[in-house]
This record gives C-alpha cells, structure tokens and sequence, in this order.
C-alpha cells in the first residue's frame, strides 16, 4: 500500500480465501467451512480487522474485497453458498461501520462467475463495485492445468460451441443486464487463460475490448503468481514442478507481456 502511494496508484485491497489456517485442511468452497458458523464469524472478524487496520489511509486505497468467489461444492454440484447473502451483507455493513469512506466489492456467485447475476439484486447500500471473474470457456483457458485436457483453441470450436469476441459478450448478458438496470459500477477482478493455450493472447484482447466498450473496470490475472498466468513465462507448457517451469522464464520478452502492452494502451 506504501508503495502504491509513491506511484500514486489506488489500490483494491482483496481477500479471497478463507479459511486462513492451511491446517484446518478445508477450504472456501468446502461445506466443513460453510456449515461451521464458527467459520463465517471468523471470516467476519477478519473483514472487519481489515477495515479497522486500513481505515486511515488516503486515496492509495480505494476499496476492500472479501470472499470474491463465494463456490460451495457438494459432490458433482457447484452452487452459491445459501449462507452467502447473509455473510456478505454482514460483511458491506460491518466494513460500512468501521470505514464510511471507501468502497466494497460485490460478487453474487458462484465463484465470481458473470452468470451470478442473473437474478441478482443490487444491494441497498453506498459506494459497492459489483464484482466478476472471467475464465469461460474453462476447457480453454484452463487446459493443462490440474490435469484437463489440452486440444483447445481460441477462436475456435469449444465443446460443440463456437467462441469467438461474439460468444465472449454472450457470456457477460447477465452482467451487462444488471449493469444497465442499477447503473452501477462492475469490475472484472480476474481475467486470464493459461500462457500455452492456442489464441490465448487474442482471447485476453477480445475481453478488454469487451471492458472498455462496457464501461468495466478489471485487472488481469496475474503478474508474479502461479507460472500458468504469469507473463514473465513463454508459451511452453510446464508442470508445476519448479526447475520445469523456471526453465521457461523469459521476462519481459513473452508474447504474454506484449499482448498485456498492447492491452493497456486499446481505448
């Protein structure tokens, strides 16, 4: 956050899994952690010690994020959490409560996914940015990765659909209606597709085009993270072991660095 300061940056401050404690052995979207009041209180607590640290700080911070792919998985079945509403209203008012002044971002669910919005309402209160995550079709932009299948390619046929810049808008239809009715502001958190899928530097094109013709702020996914999204690594594909991966680092010389240049300077 200092150093956000000195380059006069603002910064969205994000919290995205819980819980904390890697012993527990669950996870955000496990039931062990949505069933567990003990947890969501937990998750609570956290939020509001976020905003009790944070709270003085000038325009270097706009705005807190927490929980931003709220996901419960129950066997086959992915769904928003039924305890999620109730957690993320607990989570605007509290913050609210503490820091008056900046702002909180939104995610319906499940995991940040556009279609959440499809019967979404906007909440009551001030200063919320509506949230969404980017990843469709997941065959294409996650081939490789935790074992999925390879042989997918951007613009191209994807399990009997074919994606293109047009297919991409149909997928944001929901947000893009919800964005229409409550005239509020969206922010795409997290967009990417893996470095060694066939178009993917086209496919993260297409979708800024997309959030600039809409209006969206976003933040691509991301710079010195896992080495599938990071750009700093050419298009090999690589396992996730270390000297595998490291073998690909290139720096500033990827086409994932050149197609993020090129991103940052589209109207």
């Amino acid at each position: 956050i200092d150093a956000c300061r000195a380059a006069d940056v603002t910064a969205i401050l994000s919290i995205s899994q819980f819980p904390i404690d890697p012993t527990l052995g669950f996870i955000q979207d496990s039931p062990e952690f949505w069933n567990d009041p003990a947890q969501l209180d937990e998750t609570l607590r956290k939020a509001r010690l976020l905003a009790e640290h944070f709270r003085n700080r000038g325009a270097e911070l706009g705005a807190y994020e927490v929980l931003n792919e709220p996901l419960l998985r129950e066997g086959n079945s992915v769904k928003v959490p039924p305890q999620w509403p109730a957690l993320m209203n607990s989570i605007v008012t509290d913050i609210r409560l503490i820091d008056n002044a900046r702002w909180i971002v939104v995610t319906p669910g499940p995991g940040g996914l556009p279609s959440g919005y499809a019967n979404f309402t906007a909440l009551e209160a001030e200063r919320i940015i509506y949230g969404a995550h980017e990843y469709v079709p997941h065959q294409f932009t996650h081939q490789g990765i935790g074992g999925k299948p390879f042989g997918f390619t951007y613009p191209g046929k994807i399990n009997l659909k074919f994606w293109n810049k047009t297919a991409l808008e149909d997928s944001f239809s929901y947000l893009r209606t919800f964005q229409k009715k409550y005239d509020v502001p969206i922010w795409i958190g997290e967009f990417s597709a893996a470095r060694w899928a066939p178009g993917a530097e086209r496919y993260l094109i297409d979708l800024v085009k997309i959030f600039n013709d809409y209006g969206w702020g976003w933040a691509y996914f991301n710079i010195s993270g896992y080495h599938g999204w990071n750009p700093d690594y050419d298009t090999g594909y690589a396992t996730d072991n270390r000297a595998d991966w490291e073998k690909h680092y290139v720096g500033e010389n990827s086409q994932r660095w050149n197609a993020l240049k090129m991103i940052f300077k589209l109207p």
